[in-house]
């Protein structure tokens, strides 16, 4: 009979170790579950920032919040943007070595204009003539280094406009034209 019960004893302590096994590795998988959705929740807020940070191509450097790439309006508008010469004309007159610019132009009531080469100097605008601005320079002037004798030492006269008025201007039209003898 003591064999019996020593039998039942372990047969019972298998059984009971079987189950305290199952026990433990359930809640070992418990705790991993449990860590690993702690873990990615903290960790996975900071690595969704860090491919947020990777897919935003511009960032304003004051507040660090992502700026679209592609702005959806151009920040500087062109005031003229149907701008269109009409005319642009340089001479030297060869009895008395005037130099004379004028140039012509419609849609741009806000424009400054300047002649760009071979000298600078700004134009005026014809009073009469709102569209026209010219510039004139005589032969004892110190800018009039374009005619001489009759003839020009220059071949070409570029004159700039710029569209909303100042030199500063990003939006510009330029027109070269010859300069011919009078």
């Amino acid at each position: 009979m003591n064999i019996l019960k020593a039998y039942e004893q372990t047969h019972n302590n298998s059984q009971l170790e079987r189950g305290q096994g199952l026990v433990e590795y359930g809640l070992i998988i418990a705790f991993v579950a449990v860590t690993a959705i702690l873990v990615l929740a903290n960790v996975g807020t900071s690595v969704s920032e860090s491919f947020d940070m990777v897919n935003c191509t511009l960032t304003d450097p004051t507040t660090g919040a992502c700026v679209d790439a592609e702005p959806t309006e151009e920040p500087d508008p062109d005031p003229c943007p149907n701008l269109q010469v009409l005319a642009a004309q340089a001479s030297c007159r060869a009895s008395n070595d005037r130099f004379h610019v004028r140039v012509d132009f419609d849609q741009c009531p806000t424009a400054m204009v300047a002649i760009s080469s071979p000298i600078q100097l700004s134009m005026s605008q014809n009073p009469n003539k709102p569209e026209r601005f010219r510039r004139g320079i005589n032969s004892n002037h110190p800018s009039n280094i374009i005619c001489d004798s009759g003839t020009s030492l220059y071949t070409d006269a570029t004159v700039t406009i710029y569209h909303d008025g100042t030199e500063s201007s990003t939006h510009t039209t330029t027109v070269t034209t010859p300069i011919i003898i009078k």
